[in-house]
């Protein structure tokens, strides 16, 4: 069309005939895109898929974007300026890619199909990265593909907080952490019923057996995520939230107005016995 329109002017029949079928064709294309998308909208989970892998609806609606999105590369003259390649796909973006995000976040939709609540979160990440994944090989979907990106690290964020309050409460340490975090020094440490040596060394024992289960390297809450760098970086960060909630502990434990008569000896009878280098190597993180 662009070629014709150079070679006889614009205001040649032929080109305003080229230009009304040029513009029926587009309006047809993105009606068939747009009933896509309210197909999409419409479409009930299948409740007898307990997979946490985008549904076989997502997986469809995706590859059609990925072909449009390679015949769409296909056309570019050479020489065209990037922002008109951006500029003319961004409506077929948000026509195609919006009503999948919504399918897939939508708590009362695909979630229907899920089972435990830790389920929903995972279910959500590996489709978004799945979308963004078919983004990404293509310069014109960049602006889209960060606001994805977007999305992703909020869901990240709120599973390490998760999967951090979980582990805590695996390890035995959730109580502990939290009455020395809230502890504002009206009375000692040692005198509270959770914290007195006893109850603690009991803690202590719990935590250093927790430390030798196969959770502490292959999380099963994490099993199911598609993506290994963001398993990765959910259970390291988790972790160490976990070191930092042992030091405080050991701090408070030290502190002489907490009166722990051997505190040292308290801390030192179970690993890793009072040593935070210790349990960062244990969980193989880096040291600070």
């Amino acid at each position: 069309m662009l070629t014709m329109r150079r070679t006889i002017g614009d205001e040649a029949l032929l080109s305003k005939t080229l230009l009304e079928i040029t513009d029926v064709a587009y309006s047809a294309f993105y009606e068939s895109i747009s009933a896509q998308g309210r197909a999409l909208a419409l479409t009930q989970p299948d409740v007898s898929d307990l997979s946490l892998t985008p549904s076989h609806v997502v997986l469809d609606h995706v590859q059609i974007l990925r072909e449009i999105m390679g015949v769409y590369q296909s056309s570019f003259l050479e020489g065209e300026d990037e922002n008109e390649q951006v500029a003319g796909f961004e409506k077929i973006l948000d026509i195609m890619v919006d009503p999948a995000i919504e399918l897939v976040t939508a708590p009362h939709r695909e979630s229907s199909r899920l089972g435990a609540k830790w389920d929903q979160p995972v279910y959500v990440l590996n489709s978004l990265s799945y979308i963004e994944t078919a983004l990404e090989p293509f310069s014109f979907t960049r602006a889209k593909g960060a606001s994805i990106k977007t999305l992703i690290e909020g869901q990240v964020s709120s599973l390490i907080e998760e999967h951090y309050e979980n582990i805590m409460v695996d390890a035995h340490l959730h109580q502990v952490a939290e009455v020395c975090s809230n502890h504002k020094g009206d009375e000692p440490l040692s005198r509270i019923p959770t914290m007195q040596p006893a109850e603690l060394q009991v803690v202590l024992r719990k935590f250093s057996i927790w430390l030798s289960s196969p959770d502490v390297v292959e999380p099963p809450r994490l099993s199911q995520l598609t993506v290994q760098q963001l398993r990765t970086k959910i259970h390291q960060t988790a972790l160490e939230r976990v070191a930092h909630a042992y030091g405080t502990i050991c701090e408070e434990v030290k502190k002489p107005q907490n009166k722990y008569e051997a505190a040292s000896t308290l801390l030192g009878g179970e690993r890793p016995f009072g040593q935070i280098h210790l349990l960062r190597q244990i969980f193989g993180i880096d040291d600070e």
